[in-house]
C-alpha cells in the first residue's frame, strides 16, 4: 500500500503543478512544464516532447532553467517521466538547491528504465515505484540539505545490482522500498530516521549488518525478513519493532 499521510511540501506540490499558466518547453533536449505556484516560478521535468518521446544517455537535470527572460527553478520530476526510457544510463541533478531540500521524484519517474545504472540526485522525496525494476542501477548517491526526505513504497524493489546505499539524510524509509534488492550489501541508515516500513529491506540476501538509530519510532513488520545472511544488528528498543522484523536470517 502507498504511504499516504506523507508531510506536504512545497516541492510534492510542485509535482503537481496546478497552476493554470502551466505550459509546456523543451529545454536542452529536456522537457519542463513551467508555471507559477504561490509566488515562485518554478519547472517540473516531464515526459520527452522531442520525436520519440524518450530520454536516452546520460541526463543531467539543471536547478534552474531560464526561458522567454525568466528563470525557474526546478524542483520535481513529474510522475513517470522517465518510465520506460530504456535507454537512459544514468541521472544527475546540479549542486545548485541551496534554499530547499532538493527535487521532488514522482511515482514511476524511472520505472522500468533497464539500462540506468548511475544516479547521482539532489532529493528531498523519492516517490512510490519510483526506480522499481531498474536491474542494472548500481550507483545511487542521494543528497539532501536536511534529514527530513522520504523514500515512498517500492521506491527501488527489485533493484538487484545495487551493492551498497546510504540514507543518512532520510527520516521514512517506506514498504518494501529495498525489497528484492539481492546484491544489497551495506545500508546507512541516518541518525533521524523515523519509520522503516514493513519488508523494506525484505531478501536483500547480501546484507550482513545493520544499525539501527536511535530515534527510531517503528520498524513494522518483516522489515529484514529474508536477509538470510544478516549477522549483526544494531538497536535501541526493542518495543519499537512489529512481527517478524528479522523473520529467517538464518
Amino acid at each position: 500500500m502507498k504511504k499516504t499521510n506523507l508531510k506536504i511540501t512545497l516541492l510534492s506540490l510542485a509535482l503537481m503543478l496546478v497552476s493554470v499558466r502551466a505550459f509546456g518547453v523543451t529545454i536542452n533536449g529536456i522537457s519542463y512544464e513551467l508555471g507559477e505556484e504561490g509566488g515562485l516560478y518554478i519547472a517540473t521535468v516531464i515526459p520527452s516532447e522531442l520525436g520519440g518521446g524518450k530520454y536516452s544517455g546520460a541526463i543531467t537535470i539543471p536547478s534552474m532553467v531560464d526561458y522567454n527572460g525568466m528563470s525557474y527553478d526546478v524542483t520535481g520530476i513529474a510522475d513517470g517521466a522517465f518510465r520506460n526510457c530504456t535507454n537512459l544510463t544514468s541521472i544527475t541533478t546540479s549542486d545548485g538547491y541551496w534554499w530547499f531540500d532538493g527535487i521532488g521524484i514522482g511515482e514511476e519517474a524511472f520505472m522500468g528504465c533497464t539500462n540506468l545504472t548511475s544516479v547521482n540526485i539532489h532529493v528531498s522525496y523519492i516517490g512510490y515505484n519510483a526506480f522499481n525494476g531498474c536491474t542494472k542501477l548500481k550507483t545511487l548517491n542521494l543528497k539532501s540539505n536536511y534529514s527530513t526526505s522520504q523514500i515512498d513504497d517500492n521506491a527501488f524493489y527489485g533493484c538487484t545490482s545495487l551493492t551498497s546505499v546510504d540514507l543518512s539524510n532520510f527520516d521514512y524509509i517506506g514498504s518494501l522500498a529495498f525489497a528484492e534488492c539481492t546484491n544489497l550489501s551495506s545500508v546507512t541508515l541516518g541518525a533521524n530516521v523515523k519509520t522503516i516500513g514493513h519488508h523494506a529491506f525484505a531478501f536483500c540476501k547480501e546484507l550482513t549488518s545493520i544499525v539501527l538509530p536511535l530515534d527510531l519510532i517503528k520498524i513494522h513488520d518483516y522489515a529484514f525478513s529474508g536477509c538470510s545472511k544478516l549477522a549483526s544488528v544494531t538497536f535501541n528498543n526493542p518495543s519499537t519493532f512489529g512481527s517478524g522484523v528479522f523473520n529467517n536470517c538464518s
